[in-house]
């Protein structure tokens, strides 16, 4: 630097002689070749004076170059110094040096880290062409954001607390007592009977175990009766049952005080529970287990809702309403329906009752992946995958099917149609909703085609008038008048006087009267490449046609669907298809 300051100050005495120069030069013009050629004179002075000026800024530049490397150098040294002092001081403390600048649960040795986190952090950034200020003030801002987290196991308790808690529903582990004594309650005595559930009931009434402890006698009873009321009729929401023809259940409790039959607890007051109709008052161990079972699921689950604060929780049931007949199984769903926002719930069944046909979505599928092996593993199957499973699996979710099917008014004097399966008719009779046509049809799955035979001599003799559709048939031309012998011949050897038969040619089954475009969209609910019929690909993907079907059903229903949700060309094959059946109906084939 030295060395550059001298050669800068010799090249200005330079400069300045032949500023000087310059400046004679200019003045004297005598003549005009004179003139000229002191001009040339002046313009090679001139470039002279800017080269040295240049020369002058390189070293000026090469200079401060130098004096910010030393700078930079002293500085890191400087901080260099500083972190090895603090590491000697952290080695001091606590024998070893740290392996990580997170701050302790002594304040001594988290000043010590937070010192050496601050001092590494403005060393690296200087060293990454900050400036000094620059540097402090942003590591300033690290050091002070890293020390919100006090150690490892501090942030790892963060993270913990973001993950759901799993809970397991232990059925008659706590069912409402007959009685609690309140000094339980407030000591949180865990292991008096019905703890558990008498807290479940504390907080679905929304009242905290000191509210028993006021001295006003007149309102504490004023509103345990009030509380009374409410908790009845948000049971009534969820459990439909009455007993006897007409008598709802109400829960009641009420606080009282141990009398001289007592003589360890008189005068004590203690929590009493009941369940009470219009002719009786009983206990809740005097109810029916189902009763009681419902009663202690519905408090668990609103409980665990109402407190499901910042760590959400994922509830567990095995065999929900085991004790249950089938409607209140039904009841079972209403409440998981009710609480699936503040929480989840993960249960098992065998029960068709406790399947959501709406919502088969949710379903999985369970069973070991070698059959009869008690040694082999168990396999999941997602809800999209419940057709590689076996039917012993699938019997629940086949048995609710036919349980809806029985609920539809069956067997009409008129327009009734047989068809051969339940995916016909679960299409069917969604379509036929949809297309919102005058004449009312009765859709009648047989169960193949030996069923239709079965079912059509079944309504020969009742004297119904009846039509049977059949897709893509191959022996008879669509619309043709049958006889007995006819349908002898089609229909698996029964033999009956007269019957009608539609068949329609150009369908091979009713998923083939979507278009690819709405198949993929609403029946499939996916995009991929359909290259062949609808029929050859839920073949070709071993896909499950009565899932599929009952699937669109309750797809169409919730989302209200009509013919307008579909493009022409489906429009067109349900309308053609429809007028087909309504001929047969008509007697015009």
């Amino acid at each position: 630097i030295s060395d550059m300051e001298n050669s800068i100050l010799q090249i200005k005495q330079k400069k300045n002689e032949l500023a000087g120069k310059l400046s004679k030069t200019k003045k004297l013009f005598p003549g005009k070749i004179e003139k000229e050629k002191k001009r040339k004179e002046a313009g090679f002075i001139q470039n002279e004076i800017n080269k040295l000026e240049e020369q002058i800024k390189n070293y000026c530049t090469r200079i401060n170059e130098k004096k910010g490397y030393i700078e930079k150098t002293e500085t890191v040294s400087e901080y260099g110094k500083q972190i090895l002092l603090t590491l000697e001081q952290a080695k001091n403390k606590n024998g070893s040096t740290l392996e990580s600048p997170l701050t302790s649960d002594e304040p001594e040795t988290g000043d010590i880290q937070r010192q050496l986190l601050y001092k590494t952090s403005v060393m690296e950034k200087i060293l990454n062409g900050y400036q000094l200020f620059a540097a402090e003030k942003e590591a300033s801002e690290e050091t002070e954001s890293a020390a919100k987290y006090l150690s490892a196991e501090e942030a790892g308790n963060e993270f913990f607390s973001l993950l759901p808690r799993f809970v397991f529903f232990e059925d008659f582990s706590s069912l409402l007592p007959n009685r609690i004594d309140l000094e339980d309650i407030l000591n949180n005595n865990t292991k008096s009977e019905g703890y558990k559930a008498v807290k479940n009931f504390l907080i679905v009434a929304g009242l905290e175990p000191e509210f028993f402890m006021q001295s006003n006698n007149r309102i504490m009873k004023q509103k345990i009766e009030n509380l009374n009321g409410e908790i009845t009729v948000n049971f009534r929401e969820y459990w439909r049952q009455n007993v006897g023809k007409t008598n709802k259940i109400r829960i009641n409790f009420e606080l009282e005080h141990y009398d001289y039959s007592h003589p360890d607890k008189k005068g004590k007051p203690y929590l009493e529970f009941w369940i009470k109709d219009d002719h009786e008052r009983l206990y809740p161990k005097q109810r029916s287990r189902g009763v009681r079972w419902f009663l202690s699921f519905y408090l668990e689950l609103k409980a665990n809702a109402i407190g499901n604060g910042k760590q959400k929780q994922v509830l567990l049931i095995d065999e929900p309403g085991l004790s249950l007949h089938a409607r209140a199984q039904e009841d079972v769903l209403k409440v998981f329906e009710y609480i699936k926002d503040s929480m989840q719930v993960i249960y098992t069944t065998h029960s068709p009752h406790l399947i959501d046909l709406n919502r088969l979505y949710r379903l999985m599928a369970i069973q070991r992946a070698q059959e009869g092996s008690d040694c082999s593993e168990t396999v999941v199957y997602s809800a999209h995958n419940l057709h590689a499973t076996t039917n012993d699996t699938l019997s629940p979710l086949y048995s609710v099917m036919g349980t809806r099917l029985w609920e539809q008014p069956f067997v009409q004097k008129k327009n009734n149609v047989i068809i051969e399966g339940i995916n016909s008719y679960n299409y069917l009779t969604a379509l036929y909703r949809m297309s919102e046509r005058k004449k009312k049809i009765f859709f009648i799955p047989a169960g193949g085609a030996g069923g239709a035979a079965n079912i059509a001599n079944i309504m020969l003799g009742w004297g119904v008038e009846f039509v049977i559709l059949k897709f893509n048939g191959e022996s008879k031309e669509e619309g043709e008048y049958i006889d007995g012998d006819n349908l002898l011949e089609h229909f698996a050897g029964n033999s009956c006087e007269s019957g009608k038969l539609a068949i329609s040619k150009e369908f091979g089954g009713p998923e083939e009267l979507f278009s690819a475009l709405d198949f993929k969209k609403h029946i499939l609910k996916k995009r991929t490449g359909i290259t062949g019929s609808n029929t050859s690909y839920i073949k070709e993907n071993n896909l499950s046609n009565e899932l599929l079907s009952a699937a669109f059903s309750a797809y169409s229903r919730e989302q209200q669907l009509t013919l307008k949700d579909f493009d022409e060309e489906t429009a067109e094959n349900i309308n053609r298809l429809f007028e087909l059946i309504e001929k047969g109906l008509a007697g015009k084939l």
